[in-house]
């Protein structure tokens, strides 16, 4: 499974802000649309930096109620870790693991196109499991046929195994 994968499943439209949002406003637009945190991206499109509900909880609760009417470029963090398109899973779960960060933009040829969080990528590799356990019960129910065929022959297997 890779970040492509990944995007074409759960789509790539991602919200962001820019870095003169005010912490207030970036903070009603990450809870309406319930995510976890905003990339901020400059004038020509770029990552600037990225705040999350984390980041957003705690300078309020060390400088109170008025810093929400302070730019998001005063609380964002500046050093984000980007993924690509052709990234695997265990790399990209490693990755949010080792830094302990919950989201990843995606990046191709310079350009943000995604955004994928640790709920994806989780969300990924279930289904991912789920694909792996029904090919092994097929093929654990192909073999019983089978050794049931070179027993009984094949009417004979066909007719006891349904």
């Amino acid at each position: 499974i890779t970040v492509e994968s990944i995007l074409k499943s759960k789509g790539s439209e991602f919200i962001h802000v820019d870095p003169d949002t005010l912490i207030g406003e970036a903070n009603k637009i990450r809870h309406n649309n319930r995510i976890g945190s905003l990339l901020i991206l400059d004038e020509n499109g770029q990552i600037a930096g990225i705040v999350s509900e984390r980041d957003i909880v705690n300078i309020l609760a060390e400088s109170g109620p008025e810093i929400l009417e302070q730019p998001v470029s005063t609380i964002m963090s500046c050093d984000v870790t980007v993924c690509h398109l052709d990234d695997d899973l265990e790399k990209i779960m490693a990755c949010m693991t080792t830094k302990r960060i919950r989201h990843l933009p995606v990046v191709d040829n310079d350009k943000v196109i995604g955004l994928i969080s640790l709920g994806d990528a989780v969300k990924a590799r279930m289904e991912e499991l789920e694909s792996e356990s029904e090919a092994m019960h097929e093929y654990i129910e192909g073999r019983r046929w089978r050794e049931l065929s070179m027993q009984l022959g094949p009417q004979a297997a066909s007719e006891k195994y349904t």
